[in-house]
Protein backbone atom coordinates (compact mmCIF):
# COMPACT_ATOMS: atom_id res chain seq x y z
CA UNK A 1 0.00 0.00 0.00
CA UNK A 2 3.03 2.70 -0.75
CA UNK A 3 0.36 4.63 -2.80
CA UNK A 4 -1.92 4.71 0.08
CA UNK A 5 0.53 5.90 2.49
CA UNK A 6 2.23 8.35 0.23
CA UNK A 7 -1.04 9.69 -0.26
CA UNK A 8 -2.05 10.25 3.80
CA UNK A 9 1.44 11.53 4.49
CA UNK A 10 0.67 14.55 1.10
CA UNK A 11 -2.93 14.90 2.30
CA UNK A 12 -3.72 13.94 -1.00
CA UNK A 13 -6.88 13.25 -2.48
CA UNK A 14 -6.94 10.02 -4.74
CA UNK A 15 -9.88 11.25 -6.97
CA UNK A 16 -7.31 14.08 -8.23
CA UNK A 17 -3.99 11.74 -7.92
CA UNK A 18 -2.37 9.97 -10.88
CA UNK A 19 0.13 7.35 -11.19
CA UNK A 20 1.97 6.62 -14.06
CA UNK A 21 3.63 2.91 -13.58
CA UNK A 22 4.95 0.03 -16.05
CA UNK A 23 2.65 -2.69 -16.05
CA UNK A 24 4.57 -4.27 -12.74
CA UNK A 25 3.28 -1.44 -10.87
CA UNK A 26 -0.46 -0.70 -12.00
CA UNK A 27 -1.84 -3.02 -10.49
CA UNK A 28 -0.96 -1.64 -6.77
CA UNK A 29 -1.51 2.10 -8.34
CA UNK A 30 -5.23 0.93 -9.58
CA UNK A 31 -6.35 -0.34 -6.39
CA UNK A 32 -4.69 2.75 -4.46
CA UNK A 33 -5.85 5.80 -6.61
CA UNK A 34 -8.83 6.24 -8.80
CA UNK A 35 -6.52 6.26 -11.80
CA UNK A 36 -3.38 4.94 -13.16
CA UNK A 37 -1.99 5.30 -16.10
CA UNK A 38 0.47 2.76 -17.66
CA UNK A 39 3.64 2.98 -19.91
CA UNK A 40 3.93 0.81 -22.64
CA UNK A 41 7.81 0.15 -22.58
CA UNK A 42 6.77 -3.13 -23.82
CA UNK A 43 3.75 -4.35 -22.96
CA UNK A 44 1.09 -3.58 -25.81
CA UNK A 45 -1.77 -1.38 -24.76
CA UNK A 46 -4.24 -3.94 -24.40
CA UNK A 47 -1.97 -5.47 -21.70
CA UNK A 48 -1.84 -2.55 -19.59
CA UNK A 49 -5.53 -2.00 -19.69
CA UNK A 50 -5.76 -5.67 -19.03
CA UNK A 51 -3.65 -5.30 -16.00
CA UNK A 52 -5.71 -2.26 -14.81
CA UNK A 53 -4.23 1.01 -16.40
CA UNK A 54 -7.20 3.97 -16.92
CA UNK A 55 -4.78 5.01 -20.32
CA UNK A 56 -1.64 3.95 -21.56
CA UNK A 57 1.41 6.01 -23.47
CA UNK A 58 4.48 5.11 -25.18
CA UNK A 59 6.79 8.08 -23.39
CA UNK A 60 6.28 10.51 -20.57
CA UNK A 61 5.67 13.37 -23.02
CA UNK A 62 2.99 12.05 -24.71
CA UNK A 63 0.27 14.80 -25.59
CA UNK A 64 -2.68 12.42 -24.69
CA UNK A 65 -0.97 11.21 -21.09
CA UNK A 66 -0.14 15.28 -20.27
CA UNK A 67 -3.69 16.04 -21.49
CA UNK A 68 -5.10 13.13 -19.14
CA UNK A 69 -3.11 14.20 -15.92
CA UNK A 70 -4.28 17.43 -16.47
CA UNK A 71 -7.87 16.57 -16.36
CA UNK A 72 -7.36 14.24 -13.66
CA UNK A 73 -5.50 16.69 -11.45
CA UNK A 74 -7.76 20.30 -12.26
CA UNK A 75 -4.94 21.83 -13.89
Amino acid sequence: MPYLEGLRAANADPNLSVAVEARSGIKSASSSIAAGGGMRTSPSHADMIEAGAIMTAKTFDDPELIKWIAIRVNW
